[in-house]
């Protein structure tokens, strides 16, 4: 849905104290600014930024913080968890494959050596299937049917990609202890 724009100029958004500085405990934003994440934060700033002009829109924005806050929804993203998962999913190379003696090895060259490589894809997998694992505990809390219009698109997105076929042995995942070397090389090759 393409949104309608309300036009506010750098003054106006002064005289307003939307932004006034981060620091300034005055400022609109800084009520607001409850975000743990850096792209939490960036929307948040593109939200103030770019208000919205369409009465609809409005009305859905406003249904949809309503039914956050009512809900007294507790979601504990841990900053330096999202912060690290997108690390890790920026690292190279890509697996192209999973081989189970590649796997064995790497775990093997890691106890020996400290290998650090092997040591950012377990701490990766490991903290994405926390992530993936809170999403979908999430996305299962809610009633589908009862979220406000603009809750839909993200909840869908979140619940289609978790129990997307390729993600069912992810799942099985979720609650072990210890992932082996091979489930580690899978759920990397998926993951990436």
């Amino acid at each position: 849905m393409s949104q309608t724009l309300f036009e506010i100029d750098k003054q106006t958004l002064n005289d307003l104290s939307i932004f006034s500085n981060f620091d300034d405990a005055d400022s609109v934003l800084n009520l607001f600014d409850y975000t743990t994440t850096i792209g939490g934060k960036d929307k948040l700033l593109e939200v103030f930024g770019q208000p919205l002009a369409d009465a609809e829109q409005i009305a859905d924005r406003i249904d949809t913080i309503q039914h956050l806050s009512n809900r007294n929804i507790a979601f504990a993203f841990n900053r330096d968890a999202c912060d690290y998962v997108e690390f890790y999913l920026q690292q190279q190379p890509k697996p192209v494959s999973v081989s189970k003696i590649k796997a064995i090895e790497k775990e093997v060259m890691y106890f020996f050596t400290g290998d650090n490589n092997f040591y950012t894809l377990k701490r990766g997998v490991k903290t994405t299937l926390q992530l993936l694992k809170m999403l979908d505990d999430f996305v299962g809390a809610e009633n589908f049917d009862e979220l406000p219009k603009l809750l839909h698109g993200f909840y869908s997105t979140i619940g289609n990609t978790i129990g997307d076929a390729d993600f069912n042995f992810i799942r099985s995942f979720f609650d072990k202890t210890k992932l082996s070397a091979v489930d580690i090389a899978k759920a990397d090759h998926l993951f990436k």
